[in-house]
């Protein structure tokens, strides 16, 4: 077998592709900021996990450094640890995390104790068929040590879960163990949102459906507040419904951030388009938004866009990109930018504006609508637009 430690996102996926190389990976996660083992949460080594595997080979007992690393899910990253088997076979992994500095994660895998959350997986393994199974070091398993064929899950002792890969490509169906429970991060089978939580009141509510907007309230008294769900895939959207009038100040882009993070339920940040079919729905939810922008400049909606890169006023490139990271669509631009126009301050913000010359393209409604780089202290008549993305990781992203 060949080991090697490397920090991975949070993924969901059990079953890849079945043409990818054969491979066994844990990944491992546990709640909130990275564990008092851990340097800080930038991504310093972590010492505390271990792992006992058994039934394909020789018994393996791992440990090494980790990379702790805090996510804005609420949960930390802890890394994977990625095997490739020499056959298939049926096997069974114990896989710790120790929170005490005096016992190692392999000697919470071989004898559970107060200061270890242990987690237990059994599962079957194909030689061809990469299989991925997400391990959660739950805060409420900390020191509860389950009897044999049980795995401690959300403080209770349960039965050991199976995970098997698929027998027969393209591995398109879930394999069984797959469809997890409401709560546990992961949205699977009909769950519109999975914030790990059994909570109403913070966007996902206890029984996994997306809140958008106080939850007190109906959908149609939201929709008059000014949140609006797109049902296609869970977004909620924001957007004021006191736009400022002819001539009235709006608000510059760091007021707009701040005014999204503070909505109700929290999760919310300036809106991120990520195709004009995406504007373009959003143009049909929202129906005060086209009327606002075509009263024409200098009425413009702040999104979550920031210039990257060289920043300086002879940039040879403008480069922007969304706050989540993605870069921006070059389709979306308005004719000419982005162009960096405002003299001594620098456009370094984006925001949606009704084009003064429009493409000639008819068939398409949301030509007339397109991305301007704008200074961030520029208020005009400006509105926002604030988005919150279901909570959870897809099973299949």
């Amino acid at each position: 077998m060949r080991r090697q430690w490397k920090t991975v996102a949070a993924v969901g996926v059990l079953v890849a592709g079945c043409k990818d190389p054969t491979q066994l990976s844990l990944e491992f996660t546990t709640e909130g900021a990275c564990p008092d083992r851990a340097s800080s949460d930038d991504g310093e080594a972590f010492a505390g996990l271990g792992i006992v595997l058994t039934g394909l080979g020789d018994p393996l007992v791992a440990a090494d450094s980790a990379m702790c690393r805090a996510s804005s899910s609420g949960r930390s990253e802890l890394g994977s640890l990625t095997l490739t088997p020499g056959d298939s076979g049926d096997f069974r992994v114990t896989a710790a995390m120790s929170v005490d500095p005096a016992q190692s994660g392999p000697d919470c895998a071989v004898a559970c104790s107060e200061g270890c959350i242990v987690a237990h997986r059994r599962g079957r393994f194909i030689d061809g068929i990469p299989l991925r199974l997400p391990i959660h070091f739950g805060l409420k398993c900390l020191g509860r040590c389950c009897d044999e064929g049980e795995t401690c899950s959300d403080g209770v002792c349960t039965a050991e879960t199976d995970f098997e890969a698929c027998e027969n490509p393209p591995c398109d169906d879930e394999p069984p163990g797959a469809v997890g429970r409401c709560g546990d991060f992961e949205r699977n089978g009909d769950e519109a949102c999975d914030d790990g939580n059994d909570r109403d009141g913070d966007g996902c509510s206890a029984d996994c459906r997306v809140e958008c907007g106080p939850t007190a309230n109906t959908p149609e008294a939201n929709q008059a507040l000014g949140y609006y769900l797109e049902p296609s895939d869970g977004h909620c959207y924001f957007f004021p419904p006191d736009p400022p009038g002819p001539g009235e100040l709006g608000v510059d882009w760091e007021a707009a951030d701040a005014a999204c993070a503070s909505l109700d339920g929290g999760g919310f940040g300036l809106a991120a388009l990520s195709s004009r079919d995406e504007l373009g729905r959003l143009l049909d939810l929202i129906s005060p938004l086209p009327t606002f922008l075509d009263l024409g400049a200098p009425r413009a909606v702040w999104l979550g866009g920031i210039r990257v890169g060289d920043l300086s006023p002879n940039a040879a490139r403008l480069e922007f990109a969304w706050l989540n990271g993605e870069p921006l669509p070059d389709d979306l631009w308005a004719e000419l930018e982005p162009n960096d126009s405002a003299g001594t301050l620098t456009e370094d913000r984006v925001a949606l504006r009704r084009q003064p010359f429009p493409p000639n393209e008819p068939d398409d409604e949301t030509a007339v609508y397109g991305l301007n780089d704008e200074p961030a202290s520029f208020g005009g008549e400006k509105h926002l637009l604030c988005e919150r993305i279901p909570a959870g990781t897809p099973l299949n992203p």
